[in-house]
């Protein structure tokens, strides 16, 4: 086990305890300097600075670890200054995916990740160098820097190479899936939120369930049970707060597994305090958002047998802040209401809304009918001055399908199945 001891400018070091935990390491102590903002160049002030060294030299350990994120001259002062490696919150963030990654595309994308990350320290390196400083690349003796970053920049193209290769077998396997009447649910939500538990439930199949941050970085796909639809469950990486965008952009391929799904459960863990609670559904929502509509998101409150679930507070306040009406409360341990939510995944699929579209004929309605063929079940379509197309439709689409109508300069009229 390797020992460690935590730097912090701020109390809450919740976060880098579980990725510690989750990597099996021992933390021997903490050092708090409360500020407003870690020092520009060292992170620590001199003095307290000194106080680490110190409490090293009487009580050794392996790592320093960083509750924060570093800047590369940070990086370089503190491992210079403590003579021994530093990590910070992005830095187990990769550990933990590196230790995690299984199948071939998960292991790529953490190597895109880590280099990406490790870039800019080789950077400040080379800096270093010019300084007419001679100094190891993070503690591994003597490098030749500007190799190591040329390498980083050649590997980090071949594996774009082999990403997007994927990334197009995925998309056509997504093709067919869709072409065979397939409809996928996309599982997410912040790490350890109970995802692969949920995912058990609602399949009842077999999946990696454990206790830590990041177990799950793949996606695995099953079949929801007792459906009379195809209706596939997707699991996948879960999310995490202030990432940046080079690590999201790294797991692109495997995020968009839940961009491209036709609804996505947002797993929220009901046994954290609100405030926690309320802050990790957000740091999700920002992911998301751009690439989903409101009403494909539906929210799960998971964990609400745990004894300080206060499910009800969060709900009060959904939807006045995160435009999100659709929600539902939750235990995959305990299996309560889990019938519940696999009959409103199901009613989510329904096609019960009939509805007459009349559209102009333009390049913009030859995009929208495709988009409609793909998401609702059309029965008649009728080309001659215009676009007339009879079709049921989910009830969550039936405002989009309206205001997309009018926007092209058409109209859509909702009529009941007696008429």
């Amino acid at each position: 086990m390797r020992r460690v001891c935590v730097i912090s400018v701020t109390e809450d070091m919740c976060e880098t305890e579980e990725l510690c935990e989750s990597l099996g390491y021992d933390i021997v102590f903490v050092v708090l300097q409360r500020r407003t903002r870690p020092q520009r160049s060292s992170f620590l002030g001199k003095g307290k600075l000194q106080t680490v060294s110190d409490a090293i030299s009487r009580c050794p350990v392996d790592t320093v670890v960083v509750n924060g994120e570093m800047e590369p001259l940070q990086h370089y002062n503190l491992e210079t200054t403590l003579g021994i490696a530093c990590i910070d919150r992005l830095g187990l963030v990769l550990e933990i995916f590196a230790m995690n990654a299984h199948d071939k595309q998960a292991k790529l994308q953490v190597e895109k990740a880590t280099l990406l990350y490790n870039l800019p320290l080789i950077k400040e390196w080379i800096h270093r160098q010019k300084s007419g400083e001679r100094p190891g690349f993070m503690g591994g003796g003597e490098y030749s820097t500007r190799g190591y970053e040329y390498f980083i920049r050649s590997r980090l193209t071949k594996i774009d190479d082999e990403l997007r290769n994927m990334e197009e077998e995925s998309a056509r396997r997504s093709r067919a899936r869709r072409d065979r009447g397939f409809h996928l649910v996309g599982l997410c939500g912040y790490t350890n939120a109970g995802k692969s538990s949920l995912m058990r439930r609602l399949t009842e199949e077999e999946v990696l369930v454990e206790d830590k941050v990041f177990s799950t970085l793949s996606t695995t796909t099953r079949r929801l049970t007792e459906s009379r639809k195809d209706i596939l469950v997707s699991d996948t990486i879960g999310f995490m707060s202030n990432l940046p965008p080079y690590m999201i952009q790294s797991f692109r391929s495997t995020l968009d597994q839940i961009f491209t799904a036709d609804l996505v459960l947002l797993v929220v863990d009901a046994s954290e305090k609100h405030e926690r609670m309320m802050a990790k559904m957000d740091a999700s929502l920002r992911i998301l958002r751009p690439h989903l509509y409101p009403e494909q998101v539906m929210v799960v409150f998971n964990k609400t047998d745990a004894p300080r679930a206060s499910v009800e507070e969060c709900v009060v306040n959904l939807s006045a802040l995160n435009d999100i009406h659709n929600h539902i409360s939750v235990s995959a341990r305990s299996g309560e209401n889990i019938d519940m939510l696999k009959d409103a995944v199901r009613q989510y699929f329904r096609y019960d809304v009939p509805m007459h579209l009349r559209l102009p004929q333009s390049s913009g309605t030859e995009s929208f009918v495709n988009w409609l063929y793909e998401n609702t079940d059309i029965g008649d379509v009728a080309r001659d001055e215009s676009v007339r197309i009879s079709l049921l439709c989910r009830r969550s689409d039936q405002d989009r399908i309206s205001d997309e109508a009018e926007k092209l300069g058409g109209a859509a009229v909702t009529y009941s199945p007696a008429v």
